[in-house]
């Protein structure tokens, strides 16, 4: 078979099994479902959405106002859709994006196949077609892809893998290294963070290779050629790993190494993980029997123990935790194994070294008895794969509801597994044995991988209606505003991100790249948040107005006066109180740098307070009485203890007032990106005995919650506990209108324009020392200039910024470029020469560095025996004492 026609024949193979999957599961073009599901739904659709306005004009790559209030989006476009094929959104309708995943994973599953069969056959020039073409398809079809494809970035990692592997064994037979240059460039531009793992993989297969492996006349010049594609591939790639790396540094994302590694489990959660390698039931006992060869000697190609090697050294995260852990730059929340297309692929390359070995005499008839048995056994594999998910459908899918498997779905599993993994044995026993021909044998392993790649892809996709999405994308365009206003949510009730994807400035945001300050200064103003997780929903009347939330979405809610749009299912309405992104103060504001941690009602009020000086706004209030409960107050902290006996209520009898106030109800403590608290669920909330919210706070409502607007009538708030807390913000508040409609009365305002990366305008003050405020979260990419002078951007309240002004007009100018960038952009360029004349002197003419060579080996005998030590020693050495000392 010609060589172009296996690469072919292999993405066709998976595409065509992949789209039988589809059409049994209604999936789009057969139906309207979708595969889009956890961190497709939550990021991957609603960042291409992003991209679509940023591709046609409505936005930038650099500084995204549909974000987190104004974030940084080249990193969140480098973490999660930095791949050629996202562009393909520029012909996709929002409403269509769902199934744009479909097509997305399709392409990306047959280029996968592609790229593998490229690889198989060029490693593994006796492998026979048939051989290849079902490898490459099991690459496809493995348990990365299962696990992971809804990341679906992640994807371009595996089907480029195979490509920097050809590009290094080029690199080792003839020293040409730029294109092991530009492939490893390439992945460190598709995901910078996954990349930190394929380094340690490519320090300790290189080290290996070129320590015990490489023949001596040539070592000292591939080391050194290797270090110039390496030295030149992350100088060239520094535009996109340098910025993203900075901004990786100032997210909320982090945590204690050591005692990350310390905690947990010895064995790693087996039930997820070990699905990297139940899915490719080949692995193992090709494994097995390459090691027995290994023992026996009978490996005479340096090539087979290498492999072996490294296989080995990818299998042990896969089972011991805290070498995982490290493997993930230290912990992870959920995905265990992001380097398992490394380990898959080795697994196969242990297979093709097997299955390209010459038998002979060919076998030309097969002995009946063993061929009797093995169809037997591949019978039994094929019937069980129907019949374990005719019985068991829910707990087969559960990774697909929990994103972890679990001890009852590792357990049927391990049925097929073990089936499907007795049958390759023996197939290829008889195989080697001569006692099975060769096309029994591929008959046997085609029905085996069709049956594999169907069975796990049916319990690993998801098929969900993506109608939820296109309900709120009807939302986009609905406001008809020119001014600059964000948009928030009263409550949670669809992912984030959305609101964003259909246009819409918003505080909401969810990626790994949230901001430290913007996640803790948003949540002291009282807005929910958890994880990487901040949502506009929460908050009061105060901070609402303060922060530009002009507009509020709605789910379900009836018609009102100030309802600007509504179809039946979402509503979006006009808030009342509102305030325009720039405040010119006369308040100090370089002595308002953090907000305290206290009450949240509160902190909002101060914001305003200091930047209007009007009348406070806010009123707390007692209990009228408690029932078997007590409410205590301890310096920073309410604690809420039940007594035993009976219900325990805290009451509440608000006085009838005036003047209109809307009522709040808090409990909020931890700022920590904790995925729950002790204190959630801790009461339930009634207002005039109708019951308003029966838990609270919860995962997506830990802000302030919102009980009732009223005047000249009094209210009844009833508190029920659940749980004793010991919390720092806690009770019933109010706001009061009249004082909050004086304070933004006596706010001076700015004439400020938001352009592309850039806000611009006139703000007045009447006398020196006076600071413009603006709503925008602070960054260090922002560069200002007022009145043509290059000012500091100040942080203040934790996380939004000011400008010093002078007396009278002032003309400001605010610049974004992401941290790094331009460094980055520099680099990049220089990289680029380097390589192009690295390539010439070292490859070209052959320049041999007799003393930079063997320098080179000393360090990469350096380089790979500590990254050995810190990946797979340190680790349990840290676990362990951590176990003793308790």
């Amino acid at each position: 078979m010609k060589k172009g026609l296996k690469i072919f024949a292999a993405a066709f193979a998976t595409g065509g099994l992949l789209l039988i999957l589809y059409a049994t599961k209604d999936l789009f073009p057969f139906g309207e479902n979708t595969v889009s599901w956890c961190d497709m739904n939550q990021q991957v659709v609603p960042l291409l959405c992003e991209l679509k306005d940023i591709l046609s004009g409505k936005g930038s790559l650099f500084l995204n106002l549909q974000n987190a209030g104004g974030m940084n989006f080249w990193g969140v476009f480098l973490f999660f859709i930095a791949s050629p094929f996202s562009f393909l959104v520029a012909f996709v309708e929002k409403s269509q994006m769902m199934h744009l995943a479909n097509i997305l994973v399709l392409l990306k599953m047959m280029l996968c196949a592609g790229c593998a069969s490229l690889f198989f056959d060029r490693v593994f020039p006796k492998l026979r077609a048939a051989f290849t073409l079902l490898l490459s398809v099991s690459y496809a079809f493995c348990g990365y892809t299962m696990l992971f494809y809804q990341n679906v970035v992640w994807l371009d990692m595996m089907y480029l893998f195979p490509l920097l592997l050809l590009s290094l064994r080029r690199l080792e037979k003839s020293g040409s290294f730029l294109p092991f240059a530009f492939c490893l460039a390439a992945m460190i531009t598709v995901n910078f963070y996954l990349s930190y793992m394929l380094v340690l993989f490519l320090i300790l297969a290189v080290g290996i290779w070129v320590l015990f492996f490489s023949p001596r006349e040539t070592r000292g010049q591939r080391t050194v050629q290797l270090g110039a594609g390496t030295v030149g591939a992350a100088v060239l790639s520094a535009v996109v790993w340098l910025p993203a790396l900075l901004q990786y540094l100032n997210s909320a994302r982090g945590g204690n190494l050591f005692q990350s590694l310390g905690s947990g489990s010895f064995f790693t959660p087996f039930s997820t993980i070990g699905m990297l390698v139940l899915c490719t039931a080949m692995i193992v006992p090709v494994f097995i029997f390459q090691s027995l060869r290994c023992i026996r000697g009978e490996m005479e190609n340096p090539q087979e123990p290498y492999i072996l090697a490294l296989f080995s050294l990818m299998l042990i995260p896969l089972i011991i935790e805290p070498i995982n852990k490290i493997w993930h730059t230290g912990n992870y929340q959920a995905f265990p194994g992001r380097y398992g297309y490394i380990f898959v692929l080795l697994g196969l390359c242990l297979a093709a070294q097997i299955l390209q070995r010459p038998v002979e005499p060919a076998c030309r008839r097969s002995a009946i008895s063993w061929a009797v048995l093995l169809f037997l056994l591949l019978a039994s594999a094929v019937f069980a794969a129907c019949i374990l998910w005719q019985m068991y459908p829910k707990t087969l899918s559960t990774y697909t509801r929990t994103l972890w498997g679990n001890d009852n779905s590792l357990q049927i599993f391990l049925i097929f597994f073990l089936l499907a993994a007795a049958c390759y044995g023996l197939g290829l026993f008889l195989y080697r044995h001569r006692l099975l021909s060769h096309r029994l044998f591929v008959i046997c392993l085609c029905v085996l991988t069709v049956t594999e790649s169907l069975f796990y892809s049916t319990c690993f996709f998801s098929s969900t209606a993506g109608q939820p999405f296109l309900n709120v994308t009807s939302l986009e365009g609905q406001i008809q505003d020119d001014g600059f206003y964000r948009v928030k949510n009263n409550r949670k009730n669809y992912d984030i991100n959305y609101t964003g994807a259909i246009g819409y400035n918003t505080l909401n945001h969810y990626t790994s790249l949230t901001g430290e300050y913007y996640l803790q200064g948003i949540r002291k103003l009282g807005y929910s948040g958890y994880w990487m997780e901040v949502s506009s929903v929460g908050g009061t009347l105060i901070s609402d107005a303060l922060l530009n939330q002009k507009y509020t979405i709605y789910r379900q809610e009836p018609l009102r006066a100030d309802t600007v749009y509504s179809d039946g299912e979402y509503s979006i309405r006009q808030n009342s109180y509102f305030l325009p992104l720039g405040i010119v103060t006369s308040a100090n504001l370089s002595q308002e740098q953090d907000l305290k941690l206290s009450a949240r009602p509160y902190t909002g009020e101060h914001l305003l307070q200091t930047l209007s000086g009007g009348p406070s706004m806010v009123q707390e209030y007692h209990p009228a009485y408690t029932n078997n409960v007590s409410l205590t107050r301890d310096g920073e902290f309410y604690n809420i203890t039940r007594e035993k006996g009976g219900d325990s209520i805290i009451v509440y009898q608000l006085p009838a007032e005036e003047e209109a106030r809307t009522y709040y109800f808090d409990c909020g403590d931890s700022l920590e990106n904790n995925l729950s608290e002790p204190y959630y669920k801790a009461f339930s909330i009634y207002v005039d005995g109708d019951l308003v919210c029966k838990e609270y706070p919860t995962q997506s409502l830990n802000g302030i919650l919102e009980l009732t607007v009223s005047a000249n009538q009094p209210a009844r708030i009833t508190i029920t506990v659940h749980k004793d807390v010991s919390v720092r913000s806690f009770g019933v508040f109010s706001v009061s209108h009249e004082a909050l409609e004086t304070n933004l009365a006596a706010v001076r305002t700015a004439q400020l324009q938001v352009g592309r990366d850039t806000v611009t305008g006139t703000a007045t003050a009447q006398e020196d020392g006076e600071y413009l405020f603006l709503s925008l979260p602070y960054d260090k990419g922002y560069t200002a200039t007022v009145n043509g002078q290059t000012i500091p951007v100040l942080r203040v309240f934790d996380t939004w910024m000011a400008l010093p002004l002078s007396q009278g007009e002032n003309t400001v100018e605010l610049r974004y470029q992401p941290p790094g960038f331009a460094a980055g952009a520099v680099l990049s360029a220089a990289g680029l020469v380097f390589l192009l004349a690295a390539g010439f002197f070292l490859y070209r003419k052959g320049l041999r560095l007799q003393r930079l060579e063997k320098l080179s080996i000393v360090l990469l005998s350096v380089l790979t025996a500590g990254v050995f030590a810190v990946i797979y020693l340190m680790p349990v050495v840290v676990y362990l004492v951590y176990q003793i000392l308790g």
